[in-house]
């Protein structure tokens, strides 16, 4: 490649979206001028409140006949206001005072008979002034219950200590610094990860299908330019607008919190809520090994979402693509701000939760050489795979000139044109369109009736309603599933490359349950269902029913709109990652994922979808057989001596591996023709 046209193009890019009032706006104005005026706004705001709180009186309307002696224990609370009132419940409703005392015995009986005396306060929590009141009254009370219960001890000659036989002391051993970088830790880096993809998204969707809509994609492919240096020059002023408008953003929202926090601070300097920011200590080269670590992951946010915005026919199509995405980014993010998620063996190779976790760590001081080596390289590796995943798409020019038409916005079946196979766009909508259904409707489904829920879930809402759907807009059905017959070698192999792909998996889900636990619930709710129902009925259930219903959603209409409009591994990793997602136990998903890019691979390559339900129905089969403990005797008796021994398990393995390889170069033996996808 020509690094002196790569520059150029390059510089064009940038040239061309800094003259972009938009842009500006987005890169400069938000994090230079509206960060600053919105936080000092809102701050200005808040405390001149919390001050006006604090002058008012409280008004407190008395009931009872004790009401002369509370009376007197709150003559000498600043700012509370006896009011006189006929209709208490009615002046406190209607905002005329702010809590009522209610006293339903006789105080001075009840003291003298050394008993508790009840006083209720009434007060509306959704008024910050009643709220204030009430907070008021509850000190006051708290310290004459504490100098009534002294008196009664000096009556009856009891130390103080008499009336407390425990008592806690709380000392927190965390350095200021400490706490205020936990603190800060929850929030900037989820915040980092937003700016990102904010600066990402704009220009990467203006470069590829904003340049498809304007027409001047074909221009530039005109040009002597290889196809390569183009998308290198494209790919880095994606990537250095992104990084200027993250680091604006950070370092504009870092220095207003920092300021108010410093206005707000208290007489003696220490920080609001306990956040203390001066007394963080963080180094450059502490910041210098973020912004190395940042690199990459910036590196892979924009390659996705340029090869994502590539997919698309025009700007408005490309933001609806990404913005799956967008919030896709944003879930690990958050993951890694709740509490207890701490950077281990496995989430430093968790794209984007490492690098968040790990700004955690900095914050608090407490990171090591080691974990940034593993979260750099785990961050690395998915970098230069979106990146190739990008440069592959961009090198199709069926996909960057591609003019096919979406679907029309309307019910008028009459204005949908007949297709072979759904529109990408349709595809990525059923995902979520099957998961909130079988969210909101399937899990309620499943808990009035396992059997009867799950079966109207996969045939209603993952296989019903989709067919209805592609039926209805005139998609060909046929086509779309890949509804063709199998070749015999194909049936044959599958068995095999399913049990071995089983061993494997469970070799995985093992490893991966020394760091992420079944959930006990989930296990307790699987046990009583397998002791509930007999052998047919959960082979029904559990493996014949999806084998044909996740298919067909996944296998067949997600991937139909997938296949050939990206390249085959990707289109196997992404259907694998959807199919892993719609299991939604966070034990479950990966370990589902990797059986789903196996079938992903065997219906692509194949052709057939069947073969897909074949390999499903066995690896659901086996577990069900393997739970209610239906195996042959002999085969349970192997399995539970190879359990036990470890070389018999690295045997096993071995064995599954081999097995495993064999059957996919018998397949790939068998399919030596590239697959030509209809359009």
């Amino acid at each position: 490649m020509n690094t002196k046209v790569i520059l150029t193009i390059l510089k064009k890019e940038l040239l061309e979206t800094l003259r972009d009032k938009r842009t500006l706006i987005a890169m400069i104005g938000i994090p230079i001028v509206l960060y600053p005026l919105l936080f000092l706004g809102v701050a200005q705001v808040a405390v001149h409140e919390q001050v006006k709180l604090q002058k008012q009186n409280s008004r407190v309307a008395l009931v009872g006949d004790s009401s002369e002696i509370i009376k007197g224990w709150l003559a000498e609370t600043e700012k509370v206001e006896i009011v006189e009132t006929e209709s208490a419940e009615q002046d406190l409703k209607n905002g005329d005072v702010d809590v009522i005392v209610k006293i339903e015995s006789d105080i001075d009986e009840t003291l003298l008979d050394n008993k508790t005396v009840a006083i209720k306060l009434d007060y509306d929590n959704t008024v910050p002034r009643s709220q204030k009141a009430t907070n008021r009254l509850g000190k006051a009370i708290r310290e004459k219950s504490a100098e009534l219960l002294n008196q009664r001890l000096e009556k009856q000659g009891l130390d103080k200590e008499f009336s407390q036989p425990l008592r806690t002391e709380v000392n927190d051993i965390a350095p200021p610094a400490k706490t205020t970088g936990s603190m800060l830790g929850r929030i900037l880096p989820m915040l980092m990860i937003i700016m990102l993809g904010v600066g990402a998204f704009y220009p990467a969707v203006d470069l590829t299908a904003g340049e498809k809509e304007r027409g001047t994609f074909e221009t530039l492919l005109s040009t002597p330019a290889a196809k390569s240096e183009i998308v290198c020059g494209k790919f880095l002023a994606v990537f250095v607008l992104a990084m200027i408008t993250a680091m604006l953003n950070l370092a504009s929202m870092g220095l207003t919190i920092s300021s108010q926090v410093s206005m707000m601070a208290g007489a003696e300097g220490q920080g609001v809520g306990g956040l203390d920011i001066s007394s963080l200590q963080i180094s450059f080269g502490n910041i210098m090994v973020f912004f190395i670590v940042l690199l990459p992951l910036a590196f892979f946010i924009c390659s996705v979402m340029m090869g994502i915005a590539m997919l698309a026919r025009n700007f408005k199509e490309a933001q609806n693509y990404i913005n799956p995405f967008y919030m896709m980014i944003v879930l690990p993010a958050m993951y890694a701000s709740m509490p207890g998620v701490e950077l281990n063996a496995t989430t430093q190779l968790i794209p984007i939760t490492n690098v968040a976790l790990l700004f955690k760590k900095m914050l608090i001081g407490e990171f090591v050489a080691q974990e940034v080596i593993m979260v750099l390289l785990s961050t690395v590796f998915f970098a230069a795979l979106a990146l190739v995943g990008a440069v592959a798409i961009f090198q199709r020019e069926d996909v960057i000139l591609s003019q096919e038409k979406g679907m029309p916005f309307t019910l008028n079946r009459k204005a949908f044109v007949p297709s072979l196979r759904p529109t990408m766009g349709l595809s990525f909508a059923m995902f979520p369109i099957a998961m909130l259904l079988s969210f909101y409707v399937g899990q309620y489904l499943q808990t009035c009736d396992f059997v009867s829920g799950v079966i109207l879930t996969q045939y209603g809402l993952y296989a019903g309603l989709p067919i209805a759907i592609l039926i209805y807009i005139k998609v060909n059905v046929k086509e779309t599933l890949s509804l063709k017959m199998p070749k015999v070698s194909d049936v044959i192999v599958v068995p095999f490359i399913a049990l071995a792909s089983i061993v494997l998996v469970n070799l995985y889900a093992g490893l991966q349950g020394k760091f992420i636990e079944v959930p006990e619930a989930f296990e307790e709710m699987m046990q009583v269902i397998f002791d509930k129902h007999n052998l047919g009925v959960l082979i029904f259930v559990v493996a014949v029913t999806p084998a044909i219903c996740e298919e067909i959603l996944a296998r067949g209409i997600i991937m139909a709109g997938l296949k050939g409009r990206m390249p085959d591994w990707a289109t196997i990793l992404l259907v694998g990652m959807m199919f892993g997602a719609m299991h939604m136990v966070i034990s479950n998903i990966i370990p589902t994922a990797l059986l789903g890019m196996v079938i992903a691979y065997l219906v692509l390559r194949t052709g057939s979808i069947f073969v897909g339900m074949l390999f499903h129905f066995i690896n659901n089969g086996f577990s069900v057989l393997a739970e209610k403990k239906a195996l042959p005797e002999g085969l349970m008796i192997f399995l539970e001596n190879i359990e036990k021994s470890q070389g018999g398990m690295v045997l096993l393995v071995g064995v599954a591996v081999i097995v495993f390889v064999v059957c996919v170069v018998v397949i790939e033996a068998g399919h030596r023709k590239k697959l030509t996808v209809k359009s």
